[in-house]
């Protein structure tokens, strides 16, 4: 890939917004970008592996799972470009992955390594400001989960319950997993679940499959309940 294909390129990532075009052309002569290519059904990260870079996907999708480990359910979720991977356990108490990464279509990506990130891109305003704000954003969003009140109202803690463990807000979901769990989750039981089950698909707002859930479009269920 050309410089000029590199700079529009990076023009387009969330960090780099913002950057002119002077310090881009700095960045792409310092900075090593690994630019990757990888075919459908393919880890790109494990849970619990260490993370010492950032990934930014460029084209395709990235299917990102998360086994509850309390109640033996697993959150499915589609992330889709210009998604960020790793930034928010790139510093800090841990640098694990909790999540599983895997490409459910042929992706392009490019990562950046922590010593390159510390060594120069550190040094612009632009970027520090964008990775500030994306990790404050990431800290906000989970602080303000743990003052939440629990609902009285099942549906809405199932929502609740969900926002608590996907990543993003928006998009085709999943939840694998038997009722009885999900019930023990909620504070239910199963037969409370599957009447919610039952009433949120004949609304259109999920499907209920034989241990699983899809919910085709997240924020919809989000606005509706």
């Amino acid at each position: 890939m050309n410089t000029s294909s590199i700079y529009d390129t990076l023009l387009q990532l969330p960090l780099f917004l913002g950057i002119n075009q002077r310090d881009m052309e700095e960045i792409v002569g310092y900075v090593k970008f690994d630019f990757q290519k990888r075919s459908a059904g393919k880890t790109i990260y494990a849970a619990n592996d260490t993370n010492q870079q950032i990934l930014f996907l460029l084209r395709g999708q990235i299917v990102c799972t998360r086994p509850d480990g309390r109640f033996g359910l697993i959150f499915e979720e589609n992330l889709e470009s210009p998604s960020i991977i790793g930034a928010e356990v790139l510093y800090g108490l841990t640098h694990y992955f909790s999540h599983n990464f895997r490409t459910a279509t042929d992706v392009q990506y490019v990562t950046i390594g922590k010593d390159d990130i510390n060594k120069h891109l550190l040094h612009y305003e632009v970027f520090r400001l964008n990775l500030l704000n994306y990790l404050s954003l990431i800290a906000q969003r989970r602080s303000l989960m743990l003052w939440e009140v629990l609902p009285e109202d099942l549906t809405q803690r199932f929502v609740q319950y969900l926002r608590h463990n996907f990543r993003t807000l928006s998009g085709y979901k999943v939840v694998r997993g038997r009722e009885v769990d999900l019930a023990a989750a909620l504070l239910t039981t199963k037969r409370n679940v599957s009447h919610l089950l039952q009433q949120l698909e004949e609304r259109g707002l999920v499907q209920s499959l034989r241990g699983r859930i899809i919910i085709p479009a997240f924020e919809r269920l989000v606005q509706e309940i």
